[in-house]
Formats: C-alpha cells, structure tokens, sequence
C-alpha cells in the first residue's frame, strides 16, 4: 500500500470499520437494501412506493425507490436541473452467491436433520464446507385457524428474519473415507453433498408436517424472533444461509477486509457513501444523480428487480415527465436525457493472486490496494471503450485516486456485469469498473482497506464532476 499520513490512515480504517457494520447486517438483499433505505431515509430521503403515480418529483429533491424488497434505486434532482443535462448514475448489485432453501427443504437422513438447498448463483462451493453457517430471508406468516374453524384470516403477514447464530454446517467427507482419485481431485455433487446439517434428529422418519416444510426447529426460532409463536405459521418462504463469522479487518497492517458478499455489497456501500457524502453540493447542481442497486445479478439479472427489468427505466419516465405536457414532448426530451446521461457499472474485479499469477494477462494484473480497476473486454463483456475509460481516468485524477487496468487472458473465459445490459437497453455511455478482490465468489472474500475509501471518494467525485467534465469533452459524437 502507499505512504498516506495518519489522518488518512485513520480515514480509510474508519471507513472499512463502516462497511464492516454495514456487511454484518446486510446478509441478504433484502437485509442490504432494508440497511440502505435506513441510511438513506436519515439522510432525508422520500421513500416513493411504486403504485404511487401522485407524488411529483422536485428539483432539488431526494428520493428512493425499491423492488421486491431486494433492489433499490435513489436519486437527487438537482435544482437546476433540465431535461437535456441528463444524469450521473452508478449502478451495482446486491445479491451473492448463497444456498438457498428450497421450498420443501426439512428431510432427516440417518439420524440428522437436513436441509436441502439450491445453489443460487456460481459459488465457489468447496469453501462452504465446515463452515459454521446462519440463515436469513424472507418469510410470509398467517393466522393459525383456530377452533376447527376452517375460514383462516385472510391476511398475509412478510417479515425479514435473522437467525444470527451458528445453526448449521456441511462437513466435510474425512480424507480415510475418500477414493484416492477423490483425495485428489475434488467432485462437489451439488445436490447430495451440499445439504447443511443442523441437529440430530428426533423424530423418527422422514415426515414433517409444518406447513412451509421446516425443520420444527427453524420454524419455532422463526416465530419466536418475530413474537408469532402461538398464533401464526410460515406459509412461504426465501431463505439462505451465510458465513455465520462475520467480517473482520486483518493482515499485520490491517490492509484487508475479509467478509462474506464483498461481490458485491463493496460496491452497494461505495456507491451510497459517495451519494451521501455529495448529496448538499448535488441538491444545487443541473443533473439527476441516481444509485440503482440490482437483485439477481449472478443469475442473469432478468427479473422484475434485476438490470433487464424496468426500475432504472421507470425512474427516468418520472422525472422526464414533471415538465412535459404531451406524449411527444415526453419522448423527445426523455431521448435527450438519455444521450446526456452516463452509468459506472460498479462491480468487483479480479486481482492478481500470488499464488495463481499466471492466471493473469501479466500487463493487467490488478493489485490489492493498487486502486480502483477499469474492466475492459473486446467482445463487451464490459460496457467500457477508450471515451468512457478516458473520462473515469480524469475523474480518479481529481478524486486523487489511482487506476488499474483489468483484461482478462484469450485463454480464459470472461464474466460479465449489468453495464452491457444497462447500455443496451437504455443507449446510456457506461463503463464498468470496481474494486480488486480476492477469491471471488467465495464464502469469505478479501478485499483492500486502501481501495474501498478510494472507491467512496471516486463515486463522489463522479457524481460531483462528471457533468463539468463532459462538457469539456472535445470530439465523440455530435
């Protein structure tokens, strides 16, 4: 890491212990988004419910949108805001990979109770072994029938669960009991070999009668967190489990975070600090600056919550419409909105490990700590091109904030991000770039205490400069 004073020390350490609380509550996207809107509300921001169409968006207001409860959208419009200035956007997502329950998830095999569970995403699955797991989620409740009465209340009841304490583990076969083709290459059957134990069971056989197929222990733990235990039963639910240790700041210079999520939660808190940190000087300026925070990135994104859905969309109508009087005025300045804006895809990338070096192209080897990465693929993968890498670069140049460069080898195959999906469906300029992670998709990831308070201080800078910036711009398109 380089030489930075002490303030700046006592800077990035108070900012990496912030994103530690806000990664121990965030466990699922419901939880991540339920933490943000509480930041964002106390920072005074008008949730606006999505089947509200009265509320009319104004200059210099500060506002939130969520879907399904697992994506978000917030945005300020600044005062002297016009149609043709556009919008500073950044985007990122707020899911992981994770096993998910399934539906009818309680079974007892030989004497235990288990659990069986979905794999959500493309975790690396082999560290979720031996690990002391938690489970959180969703569940929907309603009123016991009481009395024989067959006529149930007709009131369904959603609440956020956290059952934070250690509940479950998949152990690992020990080595006495493996082939030796098994001790030496490890085969994960995702459907038999990752079902999390959580007790030795006491009833015999394998039929559980609870309505949602819970193990009667969940269910009851469930229930008395909320206060329902007498009168109510889960009917539905979505559950997952998590690294039940919690995020810590380590190394012999307390250079790392480690944590569950950091893809890419990291991003999600960058993304909201920045706004925050901005938001007075942004309430005066002549664009709309807007976080979206997506659900179900690592499956694909299309979903009424994910980048193929219609929230970032949707919120670009409202605001394009305050002023407008016909269809016709609505589309055209709703296009010109459209070419003045610009997105960050923010999302992690890959750093260079010193033990797999040679998994890197040698020349763009992100390093931890080495600053924030530009992610660029000849195929798009990445939404990025020589404009919009050139502007981020000038942008991190005034934040004081360093720039590495990512491509991946022709060799290996490459991942993708909702930036090539957000430009494609908006025609907005976007790029995609992130801070550098290690062992992504991994049930504990490791990330740098440097990059993450350069990442606050880029998005800030970006949402403060970029309009200034771009108007610079000489060339591109006409």
């Amino acid at each position: 890491m380089q030489s930075v004073s002490q303030a700046t020390k006592e800077k990035m350490l108070d900012t990496s212990i912030d994103m530690c609380d806000f990664l121990r509550q965030a466990v699922t996207p419901f939880h991540a988004v339920q933490v943000i809107k509480s930041r964002l509300r106390q920072a005074g921001f008008l949730p606006i419910p999505k089947q509200s169409d009265d509320v009319t968006l104004q200059r210099g207001g500060k506002y939130l949108f969520t879907r399904n409860g697992s994506s978000l959208a917030a945005l300020v419009i600044g005062k002297k805001y016009a149609p043709s200035n556009g919008a500073n956007i950044i985007a990122a997502h707020t899911d992981s990979p994770t096993l998910m329950l399934k539906p009818q998830s309680g079974f007892v095999e030989r004497g235990m109770e288990v659990c069986g569970v979905q794999c959500y995403g493309g975790g690396l699955w082999h560290t979720w072994f031996d690990r002391d797991l938690s489970l959180a989620g969703r569940v929907v409740l309603q009123r016991k029938a009481t009395g024989g009465d067959a006529v149930r209340d007709l009131g369904l009841h959603v609440h956020l669960v956290n059952i934070d304490k250690p509940i479950a583990c998949i152990p690992n076969l020990a080595i006495h009991l493996q082939t030796a083709d098994e001790r030496e290459k490890l085969t994960i059957n995702k459907e038999t070999h990752l079902a999390p134990i959580t007790s030795v069971s006491r009833r015999e056989g394998k039929a559980l009668p609870s309505a949602a197929q819970l193990h009667d222990d969940i269910s009851m733990e469930i229930l008395s967190q909320l206060g329902k235990s007498d009168d109510f039963e889960i009917v539905d639910h979505e559950l997952c489990f998590y690294d039940a240790n919690g995020p810590i700041i380590g190394g012999m210079r307390k250079e790392f975070i480690r944590s569950a999520r950091l893809d890419n939660l990291a991003s999600c808190y960058a993304a909201v600090e920045g706004l925050l940190e901005t938001v007075s000087i942004l309430e005066e300026s002549e664009r709309v600056h807007i976080v979206a925070l997506y659900d179900h990135e690592e499956i694909g994104s299309r979903s009424l919550c994910g980048a193929e859905g219609n929230l970032l969309g949707d919120i670009i109508d409202r605001v394009v419409r305050q002023d407008c009087s016909t269809p016709a005025e609505i589309s055209s300045r709703r296009e010109a909105f459209l070419a003045n804006s610009f997105c960050v895809s923010a999302d992690c990338a890959h750093a260079v490990h010193p033990n797999y070096a040679d998994k890197h192209e040698s020349r763009h080897a992100p390093s931890i700590n080495g600053g924030l990465v530009l992610k660029r693929n000849a195929s798009m993968k990445y939404a990025t091109q020589a404009i919009s890498s050139a502007l981020m670069r000038k942008i991190a140049q005034i934040a004081g904030v360093r720039i590495q460069d990512f491509v991946g080898r022709n060799d290996k195959p490459c991942g993708s991000t909702i930036g090539p999906i957000i430009s494609c469906q908006t025609g907005i300029e976007t790029v995609d770039m992130g801070i550098p992670l290690l062992a992504m998709h991994s049930i504990r990831e490791t990330c740098g205490v440097a990059d993450v308070n350069d990442s606050v201080k880029f998005f800030a800078e970006f949402l403060r400069s970029f309009h200034a910036l771009k108007n610079a711009l000489v060339g591109g398109d006409e």
